[in-house]
């Protein structure tokens, strides 16, 4: 697992959050997904990868 960090701008929404997961598609679903039940409606499109580290299967934060 690695730890996918990403910044998002849209609509007023401008914040960073980090997802620990597999791959950077399942990252951006997990991000997307916790941003939608916030109220938050964002594509894939919107998440800018910002960098990519080494991360561990019992971390996760957003």
């Amino acid at each position: 697992m690695s730890i996918y960090h990403f910044e998002y701008n849209r609509r007023g929404l401008k914040g960073n959050s980090s997802v620990n997961a597999l791959s950077e598609t399942q990252a951006k679903e997990t991000l997307l997904a916790d941003l939608w039940e916030l109220g938050y409606v964002m594509a894939p499109e919107h998440l800018i990868l910002i960098e990519t580290e080494p991360g561990s299967p019992s971390v996760a934060y957003y």
